[in-house]
């Protein structure tokens, strides 16, 4: 399956208004998953006339039609059938996840991992669970964890969104 970057950040765009008019609907991974896939398959069929049935998206996603139309119809009245990125708004997005990501990339670039200079291989921390109470506590002090994890509830996404609205 082949989408277009410009079709990703415009399906980004959907998620954020449908966040923005009904944020009861974006709860859970489940429902996370299905409205990133969703939001997909209406950016690609926006902007391209040739494009992948429902079906095909099913297949992919391995969510099931029914579940997918569903989620379809509930999330394009939820944005009252109002697809349209108009050119402003698109360069608008466009900074505005450049900007986040360039906040981003400054974070991960300082030196802020407590364990640093700790002349450790990586495999040993695993194994010497006196140095840590759990795996995630390695990367506490850290960068923070990539933009993609839990991009709808998550502080990060909030950040880009604060960051963009």
């Amino acid at each position: 399956m082949n989408i277009s970057p410009s079709a990703i950040l415009v399906a980004l765009e959907y998620i954020q208004r449908l966040k923005a008019n009904c944020p009861t609907k974006v709860n859970g991974p489940d429902t996370e998953y299905a409205i990133l896939v969703v939001a997909l398959m209406l950016a690609h069929k926006f902007q391209d006339d040739n494009t992948y049935s429902n079906q095909s998206w099913a297949v992919i996603s391995k969510l099931p039609l029914a579940h997918i139309n569903m989620v379809e119809v509930e999330f394009l009245a939820s944005l009252d059938f109002n697809l349209f990125v108009s050119e402003l708004e698109y360069i608008e997005w466009l900074n505005c996840l450049e900007q986040y990501l360039n906040q981003y990339e400054s974070f991960a670039l300082q030196d802020s991992f407590p364990y640093h200079d700790m002349d450790v291989e990586d495999e040993y921390l695993y194994d010497a669970p006196e140095l840590y109470t759990n795996e995630m506590d390695l990367f506490a002090y850290s960068a923070p964890p990539s933009p993609d994890v839990d991009l709808m509830n998550g502080s990060y996404y909030s950040q880009a969104v604060g960051i963009c609205r």
